[in-house]
């Protein structure tokens, strides 16, 4: 009965370790949440080449996550600060917003902005950063924001008397372990 009993335990253990090694590598960590929709932008007064200080508004609105299945979200955020047309293609000072999930839960994220691509039709605005409180917290968080005809708009509004007062676009936002 001894040797049977080891002998089911060795082989336990050749099975299990074979199943070990032989297994197929673990997957990548999936992302916590995959979404796309819109990304809006207004400014009162609208911006010219002139510094001054203006009202913003800016609206993001995730109508679509693949992870988790079903789920919406979308930040509204009003500030005022001192911009000019070429603020808007330096990085930004660390800026935080509040995302709102569908099913009542938040999210804050704080992160910082750049122009990743600049082109005559499209210019990629990138968010990185981290969601700092809320659900997923300490999760890493980016934000990309397509805004069409950036770069002929910033030419042609920038010089009038009511400069650039909306741009929008795209919009994703992915959130990663």
């Amino acid at each position: 009965m001894k040797r049977a009993l080891i002998r089911l335990m060795f082989l336990m253990l050749v099975i299990v370790g074979t199943g070990l090694v032989i297994a197929p590598n673990r997957a990548e960590a999936i992302n916590l949440a995959e979404c796309t929709g819109t990304h809006t932008a207004n400014w009162s007064p609208g911006l010219t080449n002139t510094e001054h200080p203006v009202n913003v508004s800016t609206t993001s609105n995730w109508n679509l996550c693949v992870l988790p299945l079903g789920a919406t979200a979308s930040s509204v955020q009003n500030f005022q600060a001192t911009f000019s047309c070429q603020s808007l293609l330096l990085q930004t000072p660390p800026i935080s917003w509040v995302i709102n999930w569908n099913d009542g839960t938040t999210s804050t994220y704080e992160f910082t902005a750049t122009v990743n691509n600049i082109g005559n039709l499209n210019t990629t605005i990138l968010g990185t950063g981290k969601i700092t409180d809320g659900r997923y917290k300490n999760a890493n968080a980016t934000t990309t924001f397509v805004l069409a005809n950036l770069k002929s708009i910033l030419n042609n509004d920038c010089n009038q008397p009511t400069g650039v007062v909306q741009v929008s676009g795209p919009s994703t936002l992915t959130i990663s372990p």
